[in-house]
């Protein structure tokens, strides 16, 4: 296990922050896990300490290890991507607002990640995540295929991934909403909104 932050404009101190848990057991042929959470701006270490990771915290005292996590046998690198994300900083108001220059920045970050660990080049390698990665995967994934064929591209992982934003917003407004009558409460009622976390209308 190691984690740091890789240096990609040391004059604005930008730095992409980066934790990889090595795969528990060997297997036919080495293989790394890049995963991203969505957001955009939500942490990586959301899905390594929630969901894939090698370990959970039991109680604010206690980790104790996931039995299903996803390096039983395979790598995991998990990155605060795009800058300003997690432990990743800049120190500038400049920030990524484009797909295709988040593309090319995480390029780069793997440029640097190579540079220090060389082994990568020898890893058959998975881009995955949730929500909006489903954003950032395909436009990476392009980036890959086309500017870094000396990486071993081998599969897309997505999970509910927020790949087609017109129908998914069409289809929570003008059918859920709707359809639940949410919509009416809010447009008529400015002392109410809507609890995402519980799925009810909420006092302000």
């Amino acid at each position: 296990m190691h984690a740091g932050q890789l240096s990609l404009d040391p004059k604005h101190h930008e730095t992409l922050f980066f934790w990889h848990f090595a795969s528990k057991y060997t297997s036919d042929k080495p293989r790394t896990v890049i995963w991203f959470n969505g957001g955009p701006g939500c942490s990586s270490l959301i899905g390594a300490w929630t969901e894939i990771g090698p370990f959970r915290f039991q109680d604010e005292n206690t980790i104790i290890e996931n039995d299903g996590s996803w390096n039983m046998f395979a790598n995991l690198l998990f990155v605060d991507q795009p800058v300003g994300t997690g432990f990743s900083y800049i120190d500038t108001d400049s920030r990524i607002h484009e797909l295709n220059e988040m593309a090319n920045h995480f390029l780069s970050f793997l440029d640097r990640y190579i540079e220090v660990f060389p082994e990568l080049l020898q890893n058959d390698i998975y881009l995955a995540g949730e929500s909006f990665a489903g954003q950032y995967i395909p436009y990476i994934a392009k980036e890959i295929l086309t500017k870094r064929s000396n990486l071993k591209l081998r599969g897309l992982l997505m999970g509910n991934a927020y790949i087609d934003p017109m129908t998914i917003e069409y289809d929570l407004i003008c059918n859920h909403w709707a359809t639940e009558k949410m919509m009416d409460a809010m447009a008529w009622n400015n002392r109410t909104g809507f609890d995402m976390g519980n799925g009810r209308l909420a006092p302000l």
